[in-house]
């Protein structure tokens, strides 16, 4: 529609449109719910919503001297024993030391292939991530983990993510451009019940990692 393009100042970038975001933002804007910018929602470094710097990366072998190191693709992986150890003296310094994870952050690949998503289940906290993650920090005051990586990861949420992605090479996505994205809020006891099956279903997979690490000897 004419007045869609108005809206985006008449500037015909197509990702938005293919993509689905403009489609995804009506239809969440003609629900009869409150709806909140996501970086009211969240808490933590940079306002709860954030990447990491660039940094040259040392490995070690020994897993007493390093720490877990995820990278974008890393995530996606039911297997996480294999993963390079990044040096712990930088990783527990100030200018690293807040890429460590921690349960019930929502991970979102930001460069290269964009938009996928991991809720941070308890094999994953303790873990270190790379630039190419962004992190999701769900303030636990005002919204529930669970419930905020499911509409983030749903048919609504993602479009509205990838649909600020910029580059025409290399696809990335920063903090502001998902920070006033507007997550609908559906009630006390249908976000508890959506949270509680997110919970469960990350205890189910950690506990199948954990069985398939002891069955093949990792």
């Amino acid at each position: 529609m004419a007045s869609w393009l108005r809206e985006q100042a008449f500037r015909l970038d197509a990702p938005p449109f293919l993509s689905g975001a403009i489609e995804a933002r009506k239809l969440l804007e003609r629900l009869p719910v409150k709806k909140e910018p996501l970086a009211s929602l969240t808490t933590g470094h940079n306002g709860g919503i954030f990447n990491g710097p660039k940094f040259a990366r040392t490995y070690v072998d020994d897993p007493e001297h390093g720490v877990p190191f995820v990278g974008s693709s890393d995530m996606l992986q039911a297997d996480l024993s294999r993963l390079p150890l990044l040096r712990k003296t930088d990783a527990y310094s100030p200018a690293l030391s807040y890429l460590r994870l921690e349960e019930g952050m929502i991970l979102i690949s930001c460069s290269g292939t964009i938009g996928r998503m991991v809720y941070v289940r308890s094999d994953l906290a303790e873990m270190w991530s790379s630039q190419h993650i962004m992190k999701v920090v769900p303030n636990p005051d005002r919204i529930l983990s669970g419930y905020l990586y499911a509409f983030l990861s749903s048919k609504f949420g993602q479009p509205l993510v990838v649909g600020g992605t910029y580059g025409a090479i290399i696809q990335h996505i920063e903090p502001h451009h998902i920070a006033k994205l507007h997550v609908p809020r559906l009630g006390n006891e249908l976000e508890e019940r959506v949270h509680r099956l997110i919970q469960e279903a990350a205890e189910l997979r950690t506990q199948a990692a954990g069985r398939w690490r002891r069955r093949s000897g990792c």
